[in-house]
């Protein structure tokens, strides 16, 4: 799992950028709402989407590294809208104890979407829960720690997969 959360985390906690008390909040939510418009012109769509990235990005200044020419972030108004609902009742951390299996929990320490505190709570509820934490990214440790998170992978799937 890479930056997640068992439960509800944009209106309870203020690390989360979804969370009102967030400095980085009213911008977000910005954002968000002018991605939506079906009117915006493919610049400004671009312009608005990678701003919106960059927000959740360690070292916003490698955008373009990380993002090269021919791949697109890109928001979908549906799934955003779909996600706003479904996370205000979501909450699974009862069950997390039932999970039997080796579990690999990947966060950024910076991580403003899905805050690490809430990988640290699934770490302490899951029995066979192992967490790595990303000192110098965000939301996207696998592309601003790339090769630390393939050796990561790489290394668990070695100690924990018996073929």
């Amino acid at each position: 799992m890479k930056g997640a959360a068992a439960r509800k985390y944009a209106n309870s906690s203020s690390e989360c950028i979804y969370h009102p008390d967030h400095p980085q909040f009213d911008r977000m939510q910005q954002l968000i709402e002018t991605l939506k418009r079906p009117d915006l012109s493919p610049s400004e769509r671009e312009r608005f989407s990678k701003e919106r990235t960059k927000l959740s990005l360690f070292h916003p200044d490698k955008y373009d590294e990380y993002f090269p020419l021919g791949i697109h972030k890109k928001m979908s108004a549906p799934r955003m809208d779909f996600f706003i609902r479904e996370e205000m009742i979501f909450d699974v951390t009862r069950e997390l104890e039932k999970i039997s299996t080796n579990t690999l929990i990947l966060s950024g320490r910076h991580d403003v979407q899905c805050p690490l505190s809430f990988s640290l709570e699934m770490n302490e509820l899951i029995p066979k829960s192992q967490l790595i934490v990303f000192n110098e990214s965000n939301h996207y440790p696998f592309l601003e720690e790339k090769s630390l998170f393939r050796q990561v992978i790489s290394t668990y799937l070695k100690e924990t997969v018996s073929y």
